[in-house]
Parts: C-alpha cells; sequence; structure tokens
C-alpha cells in the first residue's frame, strides 16, 4: 500500500493528535520511494489508521464519558464506525486528483488498496460500478458533474445504504 508521507514538527504533534483524535495513530516502519516508485529508505513514522468501532475508540480515546461527550456526543448522535457511509463526492475528488498527480501508479494503488465503510469494496469498484459520474477525468484532476444522483441513490437502497444524517 502506498501512502502520502508528510513532515510534522515536533512542536505541532499535541495539535496533530489533537486535530486526529479520532484516528489510531501507531508507529510503523516505511520505505519512503521516489518515482518511479523505487525504493529510497526505511524509517520509523506516524500511521494514521481507523478503529474497529466505536467501543474500540472509546476503550483507547476516552478514559471518561465526559471525554466521549465532549470530542463526539455534543456534535453528533449515532455510531462513528459505520458500515453504510459512502464517500463525500467532493472529498473523494479532491482525494483521486491527488493521488493522480502523484502518479498513475499511485493513483492505482489508492483505488485498489482504499476501502468504503464496508470494508469490502474498493474505490475502483465503487466508481465503475457505482458512482460512474465520478469517472469524468480531465488533465488537471476528476471532475464531479451533477448527473446520475438517482441510479447512485437506487444503489444505495439496493445495498442497504443510508443516507440518514447523525449530526447535532
Amino acid at each position: 500500500m502506498l501512502v502520502v508521507l508528510f513532515e510534522v514538527d515536533v512542536e505541532q504533534l499535541e495539535g496533530f493528535y489533537e486535530r486526529e483524535h479520532r484516528l489510531n495513530i501507531i508507529e510503523a516502519v516505511v520505505e519512503e520511494l521516489h518515482p518511479p516508485l523505487t525504493a529510497s529508505e526505511t524509517k520509523r513514522a506516524l500511521l494514521c489508521t481507523d478503529f474497529k468501532n466505536d467501543e474500540e475508540y472509546i476503550q483507547c480515546k476516552c478514559a471518561r464519558e465526559e471525554d466521549y461527550q465532549r470530542r463526539v456526543g455534543d456534535f453528533y448522535k449515532g455510531r462513528l464506525w459505520r458500515e453504510d457511509i459512502l464517500p463525500v463526492r467532493k472529498y473523494l475528488s479532491l482525494c483521486l486528483s491527488a493521488a493522480k498527480a502523484q502518479s498513475e501508479a499511485f493513483c492505482d494503488n489508492f483505488l485498489d488498496h482504499s476501502y468504503l465503510a464496508d470494508r469490502k469494496t474498493t474505490i475502483r469498484r465503487f466508481l465503475f460500478e457505482v458512482d460512474t459520474a465520478f469517472l469524468v477525468i480531465k488533465d488537471d484532476g476528476f471532475y464531479l458533474p451533477e448527473q446520475e444522483t438517482q441510479r447512485i441513490e437506487q444503489w444505495r437502497k439496493e445495498n442497504v445504504i443510508t443516507t440518514q444524517d447523525n449530526y447535532v
């Protein structure tokens, strides 16, 4: 799996951890690659991963019920880790454009190793089988036409995907 590495100054780590509180941040050994994706060096890095479910998040990140309420409950009602969530089209478009800007190989890796919340459907499968509206690609990025919304909504219904909004 290819990922993007970025540097965070030691002085900014506290803010980074706070901003990314809902992610499971682990230390990992990574191999830095340079175009055309050839290995150059191995180093230790922080890797942002997700939690398996709400219970794991609460156990690892919220020592008290008040912590969860302050970080989540004041803004959102319902489960955080659900299988029925689809990508926000604009955000996915930004991610695709960024991946494509790295290289075709990087973009292919992103498409084949990034999954929807169901942890089974790759982004590539979602785009080609479900949301073909994403597939308008120009030299400077991916663009989102406003058509095909009904077909996507039908797919959501057939696959028990809800668009319920649980924000407070």
